[in-house]
């Protein structure tokens, strides 16, 4: 690897035929809002990443998340601590274990959670935990620790707790520990030996070493094959894990041990790896049986959080940034991965907001973060078939001067190549913007390349103006790079994980972020037609989004359904964008609306907030990026139309329908003309066919519901 920087009132009955042809339209503005995704925040413009990236990229589809149970193995493994001391609740947050894709857990054995009275212990609480992750496909690994109370010198339950100590605590803590294992032996073969001892250097350090060997002996009667690992001190401290080496080796211990486990928390993770790579020549000093693990590692979603890197105005875009970073950074370096954690973790006084789900305050969760998503890309992608090439010979070259940039090269199962690539020279979210660079690939052939945002999942096709082949490699010009990790690929090593969801450009741009959340539908209307119509609507986003669309009571819902006598006309409807809302008014009964692009911007998509229909002649006066003049103000640049279910059928790509056809509409109703693109195309009035096919369809509704 080589890294080179140089540089409207209306009828219960019209309203509620209307609303159920709108779905899709209405699908399409809930894309374009961050607030209708409670389940993530969004990186930077993701939505006109079109314009973002320039010309020469074509969107082809997005990363599909793949479930633990799918994964045979891989690098990753997800923090689920703290459940020994109930700051989180393994119930509350399973559900999102095994479909994140991380194929081992750590976990912490909780001593004074488990014996509560001397030499009785209860095991249903770690029983729930292991053999749930075992049947999601995910192995636990057991940081023994920490200390028990009920016995004198024998600490106590948390960070701070310190060492057992006295012989009395380190017997009953042997019995404990021999207990645990022989129990779970079939599931756990990984063993942590206490979480970030803090005992100092020194006398403390010979403290912890004999700790260690009376824990392995332990562990090794019942398991002998079992893999042990010791820490670097409190977080990082490859002084204490230098002084517990030598200890062991004078003991003749060093056989005990497997791993040193080691924290590296730092604001920009790019930062630590000169003192990583420093620890794992340590260790093949002493013997080349130990290696290392970055075993907790983490960096919180919003501010106002407490313990490491918890200094800086955090936010869920750079939180998930940060994980990337880190996940890749010690893939690329062949160092076993953990994420620090998966759920945010309540203490008895304030909360610790590293976790990838984000909770309520009774430590359920409250929505899945960006991170979460995030990190369903990367294990999707870089399991154990994804290897990395050593020596790979890759350059980065720009005009910034003051840019760092980090790059890797793998072999997929299929053969082709992989590179990972980021802006590392800042903090996360520090310099978000993209910057051009030049990638050369020395030592590969990129046959079919295409560009991956791992922080969104979405995944373009590389034209072939944008690289060419010479002497030097295989050369990427003005390739879209920034702080959060890209990944330059053969398509054939990402098939296996897109979905292949082709949109046209205009159709990807307009459709913003995906809606991976639930949203809630408010009715404000009371008449029986409009209930059923809001009922309808509701379904309808189940199917089209897969996702939960819930009737709720209250104007803080998602999207508001509500009569508004301002719009004028019958039958006028309004769509609304209200701090941060949807407010919809009425309709149209042919179903053809235009939206009209004013000066309201939501992660660089004008969106719409004025519906206009021209009832008089049903005169479509223009489609696509053209102006439409009539009835709208001086302050509208451009207008186009959206395509509505039953309205169009599968040439509404000539019309840049807002939603791929695939998932819009059903065959054209009677009455209905296609739209064509052509200026001043005229779309008939319904007719009596298509009048008597509506009140059909809605009779027929209400008789299905009683």
């Amino acid at each position: 690897m080589k890294a080179v920087a140089s540089p409207a009132s209306h009828s219960a009955s019209g309203l509620s035929r209307s609303l159920a042809l709108y779905v899709a339209g209405i699908v399409a503005l809930i894309a374009a809002l961050p607030c209708c995704l409670k389940a993530v925040e969004r990186p930077h413009d993701a939505s006109s990443l079109d314009q973002s990236l320039g010309d020469g990229f074509e969107f082809i589809g997005k990363i599909q998340p793949r479930h633990a149970k799918d994964i045979a193995a891989s690098n990753w493994s997800i923090g689920a601590e703290t459940m020994d001391r109930d700051y989180t609740v393994y119930a509350h947050w399973r559900e999102h274990l095994g479909p994140l894709g991380a194929k081992k857990a750590r976990i912490q054995s909780g001593w004074a959670k488990t014996e509560k009275a001397r030499g009785v212990y209860d095991w249903d609480w770690v029983d729930e935990i292991v053999l749930d992750m075992v049947d999601q496909g995910v192995e636990p690994w057991v940081c023994l620790c920490y200390g028990n109370p009920i016995y004198p010198g024998g600490g106590d339950t948390g960070l701070g707790g310190g060492l057992v100590s006295s012989e009395e605590a380190l017997q009953a803590w042997e019995r404990y520990v021999a207990a645990f294992v022989e129990r779970y032996k079939e599931h756990v073969d990984e063993w942590e030996l206490w979480n970030e001892p803090r005992t100092g250097r020194g006398q403390g350090t010979v403290r912890y070493g004999e700790f260690v060997v009376r824990t392995a002996e332990t562990i090794r009667k019942i398991q002998p094959d079992a893999e042990i690992m010791f820490a670097a001190g409190g977080s990082f401290d490859t002084t204490f894990a230098k002084e517990v080496l030598e200890y062991l080796r004078k003991q003749d211990k060093l056989a005990l041990v497997n791993t040193i486990i080691y924290h590296p928390y730092k604001y920009n993770p790019d930062e630590s790896y000169g003192a990583a790579l420093g620890l794992r020549k340590l260790a093949k000093s002493f013997a080349p049986h130990i290696d290392i693990r970055q075993g907790e590692n983490g960096a919180p979603s919003r501010p106002g959080s407490f313990g490491a890197v918890s200094r800086n105005d955090w936010t869920e875009r750079a939180q998930a940034k940060w994980a990337l970073r880190r996940l890749l950074g010690d893939l690329g370096r062949d160092i076993p991965s953990s994420y620090f954690a998966i759920c945010d973790m309540r203490y008895p006084s304030r909360v610790n907001y590293k976790g990838l789900l984000a909770i309520n305050e009774d430590k359920t969760v409250r929505h899945k973060k960006l991170g979460y998503y995030a990190m369903q890309h990367l294990t999707a992608l870089f399991d154990d078939t994804v290897k990395r090439v050593e020596g790979f010979a890759v350059s980065v070259t720009s005009d910034a001067e003051d840019s760092k940039y980090s790059a890797f090269g793998y072999r997929g199962p299929k053969g082709g190549t992989l590179v990972t690539l980021w802006r590392s020279s800042d903090t996360p979210d520090k310099k978000p913007d993209f910057e051009r660079v030049r990638l050369t690939v020395h030592s590969a052939l990129i046959r079919e390349p295409v560009w991956v945002d791992l922080l969104t999942g979405r995944v373009y096709a590389i034209d072939h103006t944008r690289w060419r082949i010479g002497l030097q490699g295989m050369t990427f010009a003005k390739l879209p790079v920034y702080d959060s990790v890209v990944v330059v690929a053969d398509r054939q090593e990402i098939e296996r994980v897109l979905i292949k969801d082709k949109p046209t450009a205009a159709e990807d741009a307009a459709r913003g972020p995906v809606l991976e959340s639930s949203v809630t539908i408010h009715n404000s209307v009371a008449l029986s037609g409009v209930k059923l119509a809001v009922e309808d609507v509701a379904n309808d986003l189940e199917k089209v989004l897969g996702a939960a669309a819930k009737v709720v009571e209250g104007e803080d819902a998602d999207l508001t359904i509500r009569l508004d006598k301002a719009i004028g006309g019958a039958e006028s409807y309004r769509i609304d964008i209200r701090e941060n809302r949807v407010v919809i008014g009425g309709a149209d009964e042919l179903g053809v609306i235009y939206v009209c692009n004013v000066r309201e911007h939501v992660l660089g998509i004008q969106v719409a907030t004025e519906i206009m229909t021209d009832r008089v002649n049903w005169n479509v006066r223009r489609f696509g990026s053209d102006l439409l003049r009539r009835n709208c103000t001086s302050r509208i640049a451009c207008c186009w139309p959206i395509c509505f279910r039953s309205t169009v059928n599968a040439s509404c790509r000539t019309v840049r329908c807002l939603l791929p056809p695939r998932k819009c509409w059903p065959p054209t109703l009677p009455g209905i003309e296609n739209m064509g693109s052509r200026p001043d195309h005229r779309v008939r009035p319904p007719t009596a066919a298509h009048r008597r096919h509506r009140q059909f369809r809605f009779a027929r509704r209400q008789l299905s519901r009683g």
